[in-house]
């Protein structure tokens, strides 16, 4: 029973890009594991990450945004995705062993490959991109579904070249790797080739491939002589004049101007539907969100949350980059890097779209940092067995 933990951890690392409803329960199973050990280490490690003071000032933010909200139940209603960044402390306090993180990837790589491959497969079988039909994975969400494997994308990309693993594993990796690739692909959102592009540059740089690097724009370049569907959504991300870039525009120039109408606790947590109703031109269409996280956060939660999410941010990448510091062998290394390239393309994603309001990615991405932040406390584990056995 002591393992109950671990077990639930690979449960959600085997259920979160599959089914959000079955997630959702495996997450409420470890919560409730974690209320009845209450700290006492019967089933849970506790561990400090270095991240409780942010998480703390993010939720005080929250909770002042919504007691000054423009409508304070509905905004009351989102607070429940607080407890969602208690992801990033479940994989340190459970996983001990670098195989039981490696199994961890195993099933999520698994699940986001067998998405992203039927994804595609439904995607041509129902005619393909020229009918604009969405591809959709498993979730009736086209969005959710693209933003859950853009957040497998690059751990599947490192470990494909992890020598340290078995073959088996690396083509396991490889094939997930290729599905996702081709599902964002094939998906023509604009928000998944955005954070694609700027995780591989990432990536490229961080592993010391300058020339890798600087395919990626090229690559960008390419996409707009594509015929079709594939060269308008090119044009729709990459055209400063074009119609999608310009709506977006207006929308964060509303945002801004629902900011300054009250930049000290924001207007709440709530759909701001009817608060952006008030600012926009009359012509326009009414907009919930404010098509980029920090606008959205800066119009919801003021100055206090601006601040908390520049607070976690840094915060995320500080602990990150501790992680990188303690680990050698290449198979932590690139549970670390993979991380924080899928940090970079989900805050990349996020600049023009509000993904941090979904919360099927925001635990996923915080269960990816707990990750790297166990990876961290596995390396000098790893130097006292290898110096023990030498």
């Amino acid at each position: 029973m002591k393992r109950l933990p671990e077990i639930t951890l690979i449960l959600y690392s085997l259920t979160g890009t599959i089914s959000i409803a079955a997630s959702q329960a495996v997450m409420a199973l470890g919560a409730g594991l974690a209320l009845v050990d209450r700290g006492r280490g019967v089933w849970f490690r506790w561990v400090r990450t270095g991240l409780e003071r942010p998480l703390v000032f993010w939720a005080l933010a929250s909770v002042f945004a919504t007691a000054l909200a423009a409508d304070p139940m509905a905004s009351a209603d989102k607070l429940r995705k607080i407890p969602l960044l208690a992801m990033v402390f479940w994989a340190p306090t459970v996983i001990d062993r670098p195989w039981a993180l490696g199994r961890l990837y195993t099933g999520l790589l698994f699940s986001a490959g067998a998405t992203a491959l039927y994804g595609v497969l439904t995607f041509f079988l129902q005619g393909g991109p020229e009918l604009s039909i969405r591809l959709r994975g498993f979730h009736t969400s086209y969005v959710t579904n693209s933003g859950l494997l853009l957040l497998c994308t690059f751990p599947a990309v490192l470990f494909a070249g992890c020598r340290e693993l078995s073959a088996s594993r690396r083509w396991g990796a490889a094939f997930a790797a290729g599905s996702i690739l081709a599902a964002q692909f094939f998906g023509r959102l604009a928000t998944g080739w955005l954070g694609t592009a700027a995780g591989l540059f990432f990536l490229a740089l961080r592993r010391g491939r300058p020339r890798l690097a600087a395919l990626v724009p090229l690559a960008a370049a390419l996409l707009l002589v594509l015929p079709g569907v594939f060269q308008e959504t090119a044009r729709n991300l990459l055209d400063p004049t074009g119609a999608a870039n310009q709506r977006r525009v207006d929308i964060w120039a509303n945002g801004l101007q629902l900011f300054r109408g009250d930049p000290w606790s924001g207007w709440g947590l709530h759909d701001l539907s009817d608060e952006y109703r008030r600012v926009k031109d009359p012509s326009d269409p009414t907009e919930g969100h404010m098509a980029s996280v920090p606008v959205h956060v800066a119009a919801s939660m003021g100055l206090p949350g601006v601040l908390a999410l520049v607070w976690l941010t840094v915060a995320f990448f500080r602990v990150i980059a501790r992680a990188r510091r303690k680990v050698e062998t290449e198979f932590l290394r690139a549970v670390v890097d993979g991380t924080e390239a899928s940090l970079v393309a989900f805050l990349t994603a996020g600049l023009v779209d509000w993904n941090l309001g979904d919360s099927e990615l925001l635990a996923l991405l915080c269960f990816l940092v707990g990750t790297a932040i166990a990876a961290g406390r596995l390396g000098p584990a790893e130097r006292t067995t290898t110096a023990g056995a030498a």
